[in-house]
């Protein structure tokens, strides 16, 4: 205490996914709420405000046929300033964000110990770990995939990730995407670049989404190359700067500000899916998708090998 450290924000919510009908549970006065569509419809959660902290997520749960059995699963983001940890039993999930600052490596442990002991269990009982891979910023990006490696080591338990392109298309709650429509998802890569991938769906992919390898561009030269009529989505349409450029195309359709960012309790819910098709990984092999080079590495004259 004292230290200057901001305040963890948390939420907890149900989704007792084999119930029919329409509900809906708040959390505050802003809240959380999940809501249900009959039959074997798709269950939606929405995060509709943490005070001033961070940005809307809405995310698209999936039915109990594409999870499979319930595992104890703690996601783990810090792809954006704005991190996130949340863990699952299969009904109900606990989801922490951390202030938007430079706080992850001090903030990660508390905010996994507050998710999981809200289920009523802790860490070491932990039979998933899923962890968005990026793209992301060197030091946010390694405290969590750190982390995540060391939660399975110690605990055994199976270790997916998940492309931050992929956490956001699977979201589902984009009005105009069609069914073959693709997803262009922009993240702010900082010095007025962006880092983007074109995302597909894919029958094949556990998660509906595949995402192309991601391009460091600048930010006018994205919008400019955009399709005509394309869906864009992502974190960087956020940013003032990016908001001005897109006003200068009128054709393009903008994803809804709670369907543009990654987040921990999307990735837990996605993680199941992935662990159900074996698309699991190694902790030696898990690396960060870096959405820009390092200093050093854009400075070094050497050639690429």
């Amino acid at each position: 205490m004292g230290w200057g450290i901001p305040p963890i924000r948390s939420a907890l919510y149900d989704f007792p996914a084999e119930q029919a009908g329409r509900r809906t549970v708040q959390w505050g006065q802003e809240g959380w709420g999940w809501s249900r569509a009959p039959s074997n419809a798709t269950d939606t959660l929405k995060r509709t405000g943490l005070g001033n902290q961070g940005q809307a997520v809405a995310i698209r749960l999936p039915t109990p046929s594409a999870t499979g059995r319930s595992m104890k699963t703690v996601a783990i983001d810090t792809s954006l300033p704005e991190g996130s940890v949340a863990a699952s039993d299969g009904q109900t999930i606990a989801e922490v964000r951390f202030a938007p600052a430079q706080t992850h490596a001090r903030r990660i442990a508390a905010a996994l110990h507050e998710a999981t002991a809200r289920l009523g269990w802790r860490l070491a009982d932990v039979e998933l770990v899923a962890v968005v891979n990026g793209p992301g910023s060197f030091t946010g990006l390694r405290v969590g995939i750190a982390t995540a490696k060391g939660i399975a080591w110690a605990g055994g338990g199976t270790l997916v990730s998940l492309s931050g392109f992929e956490v956001i298309a699977a979201g589902g709650s984009f009005p105009a995407a069609g069914p073959d429509g693709p997803l262009h998802v922009a993240f702010d890569a900082g010095r007025g670049d962006l880092f983007v991938s074109e995302v597909a769906r894919d029958p094949a992919s556990p998660l509906g989404w595949t995402a192309a390898a991601g391009v460091l561009l600048p930010a006018d030269d994205w919008i400019a190359t955009l399709p005509v009529a394309g869906r864009v989505s992502g974190p960087a349409l956020d940013l003032d700067r990016l908001a001005a450029l897109l006003a200068t195309r009128p054709d393009l359709h903008v994803a809804p500000a709670d369907a543009r960012r990654p987040g921990a309790a999307a990735a837990a819910i996605l993680a199941v899916r992935l662990a159900a098709a074996g698309r699991t990984v190694d902790a030696r092999d898990l690396t960060p998708e870096y959405s820009r080079p390092s200093y050093v590495q854009e400075n070094d004259p050497r050639p690429s090998r």
